[in-house]
């Protein structure tokens, strides 16, 4: 069965308003928004029937400072993504509407709050396991944490019996 629409996207629409922004890598995410003629009506009707003059997709940084730091863009598509960059290491989050004074944005779709992944393999120091040569286990670390270095784990090693 074929289908008509040219969408690449159309199989995953809801017929819902909603934005998902989802982590790629330390540099960037991925953006998919889909929104309906019905969700544009309930944002107008908030704001005195106000249409929007365009359509902005718009990506930011939560948190608590002064300046908050943000990227837009044109909405050109109901349904659509796009890759974006990290504008810093701080959550992010992705939203769609438009600006009906030049303060008041508009909201008709929000994304989740997103922390970035770190570009560490974790928060913690690296750790790790060798095995001496006696046969006992020992962990190591990066930054030769005292509570590290002298810990031995016994082997739990067992020759395999032949038959």
């Amino acid at each position: 069965m074929t289908d008509d629409r040219d969408d690449a996207l159309h199989w995953i629409q809801s017929g819902e308003e909603h934005m998902a922004l989802l982590p790629r890598n330390p540099e960037s995410a991925y953006l998919f928004w889909e929104i309906t003629e019905a969700g544009i009506a309930r944002a107008e009707s908030g704001h005195d029937g106000e249409a929007p003059a365009r359509l902005l997709g718009r990506w930011e940084v939560v948190d608590a400072s002064d300046s908050p730091s943000s990227h837009e863009f044109d909405l050109e598509t109901r349904v659509g993504s796009r890759f974006i960059e990290w504008l810093t290491s701080a959550p992010h989050r992705a939203r769609i509407g438009w600006y009906a004074s030049r303060d008041t944005f508009v909201e008709i779709a929000r994304s989740t709050v997103v922390v970035p992944p770190s570009d560490r393999p974790g928060a913690e120091p690296v750790r790790w396991i060798e095995r001496d040569e006696s046969g006992v286990y020992r962990l190591e670390s990066v930054d030769d944490d005292p509570r590290f270095s002298s810990l031995d784990l016994p082997s739990t090693d067992e020759s395999p019996s032949s038959s």
